[in-house]
């Protein structure tokens, strides 16, 4: 299982096509999560790591 798939092409210069396979694509969904997890608590979370307060 991959989650890239790629196309290459016999071409001059090189070419070679990337997309994300179903199993990358499925994957977006925790990604996007983990990214408003962070717009949310990423602020706190470097303020704890750096010993400042914590909301």
């Amino acid at each position: 299982m991959t989650l890239v798939a790629s196309h290459r092409y016999a071409e001059a210069p090189p070419r070679v096509e990337y997309e994300l396979t179903a199993a990358g694509r499925d994957l977006l969904t925790p990604i996007y999560a983990l990214g408003d997890w962070v717009d949310k608590h990423g602020r706190a979370v470097n303020a704890a790591m750096a010993g400042g307060d914590v909301d």
